[in-house]
């Protein structure tokens, strides 16, 4: 397995139940892939900063438009 790629259609810091939504997929992705250079997680914008809910130290955050099926989306998606 290459890694996990967990997506929100929202953008960061949205509140809600995603924050424990977070917490509860990084946990999960933690005990499959045991190591963080393997999970990555997507948000629809980073307009509000980093996702708090994810641990210090943690980089794998990008932002995507999952709308748009481009070729070169989806090969940024892919790398």
């Amino acid at each position: 397995m290459k890694g996990i790629l967990v997506y929100f259609h929202c953008g960061s810091n949205t509140g809600y139940a995603i924050e424990s939504l977070e917490k509860a997929f990084y946990q999960m992705s933690r005990n499959i892939v045991s190591t963080d250079d393997r999970i990555h997680f997507g948000y629809a914008d980073l307009d509000k900063g980093f996702p708090r809910t994810l641990p210090a130290g943690f980089s794998n955050v990008i932002q995507f438009d999952s709308s748009d099926s481009s070729k070169e989306s989806l090969k940024f998606i892919g790398n």
